[in-house]
């Protein structure tokens, strides 16, 4: 279990679910942010296409409000298997 003490990060992270939209090379993938803070987010895809330092650009809707999409260039951190899809971390590099 992570504690407020054994937890360095310098930024909250709060947990959601909420589908969000990939874009690599043009290419766009559908995937669901699990978690977001304000330097990046953690997202689950389908898709193994994604490796460490790809440069994506992300588009989180909240679905059935009136919040602005959140958009955002991002770098891929690491990718690792869940099960039979991927849990992807990405750190914002500029939010738009």
């Amino acid at each position: 279990m992570i504690d407020a003490q054994s937890d360095r990060r310098n930024f909250r992270r709060m947990a959601i679910e909420s589908g969000v939209e990939v874009t690599l090379a043009g290419q766009k993938y559908e995937g669901m942010c699990v978690d977001l803070s304000a330097t990046g987010m953690s997202i689950t895809v389908s898709d193994n296409v994604f490796k460490p330092n790809d440069k994506v650009y992300v588009q989180l809707t909240a679905n059935g409000t009136s919040t602005p999409p959140l958009k955002a260039d991002a770098v891929v951190l690491r990718i690792q298997p869940l099960g039979d899809k991927y849990s992807m971390a990405v750190q914002f590099s500029q939010l738009s």
